[in-house]
C-alpha cells in the first residue's frame, strides 16, 4: 500500500485507495499461473465480475467508476490479478510495483522493480527503482511525530534540548541471521558514547527481532534511562516510530536485514551506519542493494568486531541531504518522467483539466 501511494504521489496524481481481499485458497496462485495462457484483462465477463466481487465488492467498484481513474496502481504478488481485472473494468492502464511470482510481467502496462529484484533479463515494460519507496507526503510523519511527543514525558522539549541517535534494530529473515550478542554489545557501547557526548538514543526493534535480543535491549535501556530518550519494542507495540525517529535524529544506525528500513533512512536524508547481518543462504538480492548504497556513498558499512566512536562522529558531522537532493541522486525525476510517458498520462490529460485519478 505504501509503495502504491508513493508512486501516485511521485507522478503528482491524486488517488483513491481501495483495499483488496485476496482470492480464496488455491484460486490465487492458480490465477497467476493461468496468466501465462489467459491474461486477467481477457477473462470472460462472468469471471471478471466474480473476481471483482470477491476482491473489492460491488459497491467499491461502482464508487471507483465514478472517479473515472486513468491508472490502476498495485503492488505485490497477491494484488496483481485483481488489479488487472479492475483495470479492464475501468478501461484504465496498469502500473505494478514488485515482480509478482508465477506471472507474466508483460500483462501490465508498466512495472516498477526494486534494484535488488531485477531478473537477469529486465522486462521491457519495467523501470528500476534503486531504493524501496514509501509515501512522500507528510501524513505518516506527522502521525508518527504526534505519537512520539505524546510518549515523551517532557514532550517535544526532550528532542530540542539534545541531539539524538536513532537505532533501528531488525532481526532474522529467510536468508539472514542477526548476531544478538554483537548487536547488544554495539548498542551498549553506543550508549556509553552517547552519554559521553550528551546525546540521547531513540531505539526501536521490529517484529523479527529475536526475543532474547529484545529482552536484553530492554534491560540495557532500563539501566540507562538518562541516555535512552524513547524505546519502542516491535514485538508488542503497533506504533511505527521510524518516520519520527529519522526526523528527530542527527545520526542513524540500522541493521542490514531490512531493505525498506535502510531505504527509509536514506530517503530521509541520512547517511546511515549499517550493521551487517550474516547470510545463511543465497542472498544475491540484498547484496545487490547493499552494493548500490555503499558504492554511491549513501550509507556506511560498520565493522561490528570493533566499536569505533569515529563512525558516530562522522555520521553526526555528515548532516542530512534534502529530500530533493536524494531524489535527484537516485534518479526519481527521470523515473517519473518515464512512467508518465509509458502510461500516456500527459498525452491523455488536457492542460486545463485536473489530472486523471489513479487507483492504488
Amino acid at each position: 500500500m505504501n509503495q502504491s501511494i508513493a508512486l501516485a504521489e511521485l507522478l503528482e496524481l491524486p488517488y483513491t485507495l481501495v483495499q483488496i481481499t485476496h482470492l480464496p485458497g488455491a484460486y490465487e496462485p492458480l490465477s497467476r499461473i493461468l496468466s501465462h495462457v489467459l491474461g486477467p484483462r481477457n477473462y470472460p465477463a462472468s469471471l471478471r465480475r466474480r473476481v471483482l466481487d470477491l476482491c473489492f465488492g460491488p459497491e467499491s467498484v461502482e464508487l471507483v467508476k465514478l472517479e473515472a481513474p486513468g491508472v490502476v496502481i498495485s503492488a505485490g504478488t497477491t494484488a496483481a490479478v485483481p488489479a488487472l481485472v479492475l483495470a479492464r473494468e475501468l478501461g484504465a492502464r496498469t502500473l505494478h510495483v514488485l515482480r509478482p511470482s508465477l506471472m507474466l510481467t508483460r500483462r501490465f502496462d508498466a512495472l516498477v522493480l526494486p534494484l535488488h529484484d531485477v531478473p537477469r533479463r529486465q522486462p521491457p515494460n519495467a523501470v528500476v527503482l534503486p531504493l524501496a519507496f514509501g509515501p512522500t507526503s507528510g501524513g505518516a510523519l506527522q502521525e508518527s511525530q504526534a505519537e512520539l511527543v505524546r510518549r515523551l514525558e517532557n514532550g517535544a522539549g526532550e528532542l530540542r534540548t539534545r541531539r539524538q541517535l536513532a537505532m533501528l534494530i531488525g532481526g532474522d529473515s529467510l536468508h539472514h541471521r542477526i548476531d544478538p550478542a554483537g548487536v547488544l554489545e554495539y548498542v551498549d557501547k553506543s550508549a556509553v558514547f552517547a552519554a559521553s557526548r550528551g546525546l540521547g538514543i531513540l531505539l526501536t526493534t521490529s517484529r523479527r527481532t529475536p526475543v532474547a535480543l529484545e529482552e536484553n535491549l530492554q534491560r540495557l535501556a532500563a539501566k540507562e534511562p538518562g541516555v535512552f530518550t524513547l524505546c519502542v519494542w516491535g514485538r508488542s507495540d503497533s506504533y511505527n516510530p521510524v518516520p519520527a525517529f529519522l526526523d528527530a535524529a542527527s545520526a542513524v544506525l540500522v541493521t542490514a536485514d531490512s531493505v525498506s528500513m535502510v531505504s527509509e533512512c536514506i530517503l530521509a536524508g541520512h547517511h546511515p551506519l549499517i550493521y551487517p547481518v550474516e547470510a545463511t543462504s543465497a542472498a544475491a538480492k540484498l547484496e545487490r542493494f547493499s552494493g548500490y548504497v555503499y558504492d554511491r556513498g549513501f550509507a556506511v558499512r560498520l565493522d561490528p568486531s570493533s566499536f569505533s566512536p569515529i563512525d558516530w562522529e562522522n555520521a553526526l558531522s555528515a548532516g542530512r541531504n534534502s529530500r530533493a537532493e536524494v531524489y535527484n541522486a537516485i534518479g526519481l525525476p527521470r523515473l517519473a518522467a518515464e512512467l508518465r510517458r509509458r502510461l500516456g498520462i500527459d498525452l491523455e490529460r488536457p492542460a486545463e483539466q485536473p489530472p486523471a485519478r489513479p487507483e492504488a
